[in-house]
This record gives C-alpha cells, structure tokens and sequence, in this order.
C-alpha cells in the first residue's frame, strides 16, 4: 500500500515537521512503520477507529498517526501527534474531520 503524507492549502507538511522532530529512535520507528504499509499494509500495526473513514495507528509509545484510505492501495496520512491524554482531545478531532474532508 502507498502512503502519502497530506500537505495543508499554504503548501505546508504538518505530518513531516512532526517526524523531523521526533528523536532519532522514535523517527526511525516512524519510516519503519511507513516500509511496513507499503510491503504488507496494516496487518501487525496497532490501529484504532476515530471517525467515519478515519483511523490511527500508533508507533513507539506515544506517537499517533490519523490517516484514511482514500483507494484500496493508497493511505493518505492527514495528521500526527504525540498522545497527552486517554482520550483524543475535540478539538484536533475536529481539526482532523475537517483534514479528512478537504482531502476524501
């Protein structure tokens, strides 16, 4: 399966600032999670439903990574955060739907 990375409408990369500063380790997990999708998909990833078409997958111990499938083989990452609480916070969800709906 092809990822891609979503990019905002000012030509920015929320997800690649996010893994650009992550330490090292944690980024490596990262582009290791990112080899995995594309050689088996998401078989063996930890993934969570958010809303509608959107889900979660987790790398390292905090680091989220929303995303929807936009075509059987292709994954479109919309937004990435380090986790801070049990539950997903409204507003990034919200921040998310309305990602997910600029990009579907």
């Amino acid at each position: 399966m092809e990822t891609e990375l979503a990019y905002s409408n000012t030509n920015h990369c929320q997800i690649r600032d996010f893994i650009n500063n992550l330490p090292k380790d944690e980024r490596a997990q990262v582009y290791a999670a990112f080899d995995h999708i594309e050689k088996l998909g998401l078989v063996g990833l930890e993934t969570r439903h958010i809303y509608g078409k959107i889900w979660e997958f987790k790398t390292y111990r905090f680091n989220r990574l929303f995303y929807f499938i936009k075509t059987n083989d292709r994954m479109i990452i919309i937004y990435a955060m380090k986790k801070q609480k049990n539950k997903l916070e409204i507003k990034i969800r919200d921040k998310i739907i309305s990602l997910y709906k600029r990009l579907k």
